[in-house]
This record gives structure tokens, C-alpha cells and sequence, in this order.
């Protein structure tokens, strides 16, 4: 007699039934079957949901007259992972099995209701109400893209043909992943099945088929490069966009609060060093000085806190149209004595700034002025 795929899932369930009812948590199958588009010959995919080390032999992959079969364990973390869009499984591709997955088996009716928020939660990604939350989720994500680029030039310098391969097919992998977030669309299908659905991404760079050609083929290592920089350009002005068109300003205060007092000690460090003639310590001071400023500046302005992998002049504006000056040329010169006049200047901006915004500078005179002011703030 030929089995059915919905057979052989009885007899699974009944195993963990009879033999694991306290271990699993759920049992669920996914893919074409959930979906309803299979075909006569698709096969059955199934997960249990355990905690790590419980139920260790449950797991199996088999063939039975012909069809595999795979029943195979996640963890609550595997699966929250996935609805939260991190973790080291492409989200793009993983949502399907979360997001379209049907449940067979609970264990409790708690349990089927946290596998069914988790689903719900891959499912906001996709809804107009969870655009903010994937653009988020796409920005979280884009590092990994330049972390890729920066592995495709050291293949290059070191001559490793291998590695290059991979680090050009990693870095148009977690490029369709960000793209895939920032269109709020999630895949069916695996790798190379899906590539008519990315070329059809409503938002893809305009170089993307050429750069993903460039990038998968077997071309010369400057073309690979080539490619390989444009598309994580490309990639990361989407990213951005989509998190500017979904963010809103934040609160000076809460990105901000008592700044006032780091910036005049970083001036300090700056005089310090110009006096010593420390150039390393005084260049550090005053680089760190305007990141963390534009940084903060540019939270404010935009609700944006910028990424890892963003450069400093993609969130300059804010720093620049507050009255602050550039301090990376005196830097990158050497000039002690202008980084010393450059930083006098961000301390006067930063206290105007200050005083617009209602931002405190807590200044005492004396020890006396200090004891009223800690018992005004924490008064017991």
C-alpha cells in the first residue's frame, strides 16, 4: 500500500505522543504542502519544537517509497530568531518556514499560541503596519553586506580564488536579504529558485542583475570588485532611505541628556595633547569628538541612529547645520593648534545647542552648590 505524506506525519506525531508528550513543544510542516502548491512528487518537510538536549534522538531523514522526508528539531530561539529577523538563517527564505508553517501537534494550548504570535510577528514584517520594523530589520542586516565586500578585497590581495567565490556569492545573498526587508517580501522558494522574484523586487538597485552577474560568474578579480562595491552601495542608499521614510525625530534629551560635560572634556584632551605634542592623542579626541556628536545629532534630526557600517559623512548634515565645524582635516594634518581653535568651537555650539533644546549644563561653583544640586535631583 502507498503511503500518503500525511500518513507518515500521523505516525511521526503519534511517536512524539506516546514517547516525547513533555519534550515537544509543537510539531508543524511547512513548505509546498502548507502552502497548497504541491506537487504529486513534493516532499514532506516537518520540525518539532524542543528545547536544546531534549528528545535527542527524535530527529530523522528518511526515504520512503521514494519521498523524503526530513522531521527534523528547532529551538524556540531558532524560531524567534526568524520572526525577529536576525540570526544566521537568511530571513528572507527562513520566514516561509515560520510564516506558512501548519501546526500538527501542541503540546499545551500555550504553546500553539507562542508558535502562532511568532508567526504573526514574520507576518507584520510583510503589513504596511510593520514597514518601520523592516526597515529596521534591513539596516540590522546591511553591515554583514560591507563586512562581505571587505572579505572580497582581501581574497583579492591574498590571491585566494575560493575565497573570493565566496565572499562574492555571500555578499548578493545578504544583499537580497536586506532588499527582501525593505520591500517587506519573503520568499518560497530557496536560492537561484527565487531569482525571478528578486529580479522583480520593487526596490532593487539599477546595476543589480549586471553586478549579481559580475559577482556569481567567474570574472577577472577588478570586475568582481567592481561589482561587488557598487552593489553594497547601491543596497545601502536603499537601507537608508527606507529608514528615513519610516522613522520620526527623536527627543534631544533622551539621545542627548547631560552631553555637555563630555564635549568640554574632550576640548580638554585636545589642549592637553597640543601642549604635550601628542598628535595621535589629540587627532583621537577630536575625531571621536565629531562621531559622536554627528551621531547624536543626526538621531535628533532624523530618528535614525546611524549603522556600523555607515560613514561618517552619511550622517554629517545634522553636525554641520548645527554650527559645528569639521575638525577631520586639522586632523588628518596634523595641526595641533587648529584642532585646539576647532574644538573651542564645538564647545560653544555645543552650549547654544544646549540652550535651545533645554538640555542642562551642570556647572556648581562650589562643593555647597554641588550638595544642593544632588539633593535636588535625588531628594530620597
Amino acid at each position: 500500500m502507498v503511503a500518503g505524506v500525511f500518513d507518515v506525519a500521523e505516525v511521526l506525531v503519534d511517536h512524539v505522543r506516546n514517547v516525547h508528550p513533555e519534550d515537544v513543544a509543537v510539531v508543524a510542516f511547512y513548505g509546498s504542502h502548507a502552502r497548497g502548491t504541491a506537487r504529486e512528487d513534493s516532499d514532506l518537510d516537518i520540525l518539532f519544537v524542543r528545547e536544546p538536549g531534549d528528545a535527542p534522538h527524535l530527529a530523522i531523514a528518511f526515504l520512503l517509497e521514494g519521498r523524503t522526508y526530513d522531521f527534523w528539531p528547532v529551538s524556540w530561539r531558532f524560531l524567534e530568531d526568524i520572526a525577529a529577523a536576525r540570526g544566521s538563517r537568511p530571513w528572507d527564505v527562513a520566514a516561509s518556514l515560520l510564516a506558512d508553517a501548519k501546526i500538527l501537534h501542541s503540546r499545551s494550548p500555550e504553546d500553539r499560541a507562542r508558535f502562532e504570535a511568532l508567526q504573526s510577528r514574520v507576518r507584520r514584517l510583510t503589513s504596511p503596519e510593520g514597514r518601520a520594523d523592516a526597515a529596521i530589520a534591513a539596516a540590522d542586516a546591511y553591515p554583514t553586506v560591507v563586512m562581505h565586500l571587505g572579505q572580497i578585497r582581501l581574497a583579492i590581495v591574498a590571491g585566494d580564488t575560493a575565497g573570493l567565490r565566496w565572499a562574492a556569492w555571500s555578499l548578493v545573498n545578504t544583499a537580497v536579504t536586506c532588499l527582501a526587508l525593505v520591500n517587506q517580501i519573503y520568499f518560497t522558494k530557496g536560492r537561484g529558485a527565487n531569482w525571478a522574484q528578486v529580479l522583480a523586487l520593487p526596490l532593487l538597485p539599477s546595476h543589480f542583475a549586471e553586478d549579481a552577474a559580475a559577482l556569481l560568474g567567474d570574472g577577472v578579480a577588478a570586475v568582481v570588485e567592481g561589482a561587488a562595491t557598487r552593489l553594497a552601495a547601491e543596497v545601502g542608499l536603499i537601507v537608508r532611505r527606507a529608514r528615513a521614510e519610516t522613522a520620526q525625530p527623536a527627543d534631544p534629551a533622551h539621545v542627548l541628556g547631560e552631553f555637555y560635560p563630555e564635549v568640554s572634556e574632550y576640548r580638554l584632551k585636545v589642549e592637553a595633547a597640543r601642549a604635550r605634542g601628542d598628535t595621535a592623542a589629540a587627532t583621537g579626541a577630536a575625531l571621536i569628538q565629531q562621531q559622536d556628536l554627528s551621531h547624536a545629532l543626526h538621531e535628533i534630526a532624523t530618528g535614525v541612529a546611524p549603522g556600523d557600517a555607515d560613514l561618517l559623512g552619511d550622517y554629517s548634515s545634522a553636525y554641520f547645520d548645527g554650527g559645528f565645524p569639521d575638525m577631520t582635516r586639522a586632523a588628518s594634518s596634523g595641526d595641533l593648534d587648529a584642532l585646539a581653535t576647532l574644538m573651542r568651537r564645538v564647545d560653544e555650539a555645543a552650549r547654544r545647542f544646549a540652550h535651545d533644546h533645554g538640555l542642562p549644563i551642570l556647572e556648581p561653583a562650589s562643593t555647597e552648590e554641588l550638595r544642593d544640586l544632588l539633593l535636588q535631583r535625588d531628594p530620597g
